[in-house]
């Protein structure tokens, strides 16, 4: 079986990976009207959606009018509302950076391709970072 494909570059590249940076630090409540508490345990709910909701946000991210845009899949645009509707939904400040983490199957992304006959995932952790402002 050739592995070289998985072998490291010669010099090796550096990158900052996001992924591996610590967690963003949770801001102050200063609101008066919600005093400071203990954080609330972490709870499981399952999102049912009819099929018109996630069309009509995909309507609204990636509108007619801007052609030259980036167009967003139904899976970035559901990924982006949830995400927005956790921070809401845990009383986050506009400016409280908050994290999301998507493991991605990248084999098919592979550039030179990894062999089909070469066994296992390749996952990467997709990162990204966002304030509901842009003070981020």
């Amino acid at each position: 079986m050739d592995r070289s494909i998985l072998k490291a570059r010669e010099p090796a590249r550096e990158f900052h990976h996001t992924e591996h940076d610590p967690h963003p630090i949770m801001i102050a409540n200063t609101n008066p009207l919600q005093p400071q508490s203990q954080p609330k345990p972490s709870t499981n709910h399952i999102l049912k959606m009819t099929p018109d909701q996630p069309r009509t946000l995909k309507e609204k991210a990636n509108p007619r009018s801007n052609q030259s845009e980036v167009r967003h899949s139904t899976y970035e645009i559901l990924s982006a509302h949830i995400w927005h509707c956790v921070s809401k939904a845990r009383g986050l400040t506009d400016e409280q950076p908050t994290k999301l983490q998507i493991p991605v199957n990248a084999r098919s992304r592979m550039k030179p391709p990894i062999a089909r006959e070469n066994l296992g995932n390749v996952i990467v952790l997709t990162t990204s970072i966002r304030c509901n402002t842009r003070a981020c």
